[in-house]
């Protein structure tokens, strides 16, 4: 789960920080990278290799990506209750349409 986060002033490049009791990592997210690493002082390499510096980030919300997880879900589960709907409509259709088996008529009487 992500605890804290910063990103360059124009959100090209976000770190964000997370980590489960003592042990913390710190993600590194920008254009074509995505990378997890477990120390500031690795976090800083890796900045380096792509020419970003820490200095530049400023404090970020770090509930984003929950947020969109969250929008996420919540589409499938309308794309779901749509595909639900379309098919009940269709099952009542079909039963509307299908002979009627085991009723007798009053000319088979």
């Amino acid at each position: 789960m992500t605890s804290a986060a910063m990103q360059t002033p124009d959100g090209t490049w976000r770190v964000e920080v997370g980590g489960i009791g003592s042990v913390a990592w710190y993600r590194l997210v920008g254009p074509g990278v995505s990378r997890t690493v477990p120390s500031v002082g690795k976090l800083a390499d890796v900045l380096g290799e792509v020419g970003v510096d820490l200095g530049d980030f400023v404090d970020a919300d770090p509930a984003p990506e929950r947020a969109e997880r969250a929008t996420e879900t919540a589409e499938r589960a309308t794309e779901t209750a749509e595909r639900a709907t379309e098919t009940a409509g269709r099952a009542r259709e079909h039963a509307g349409r299908a002979p009627q088996r085991g009723k007798r008529t009053r000319e088979a009487a």
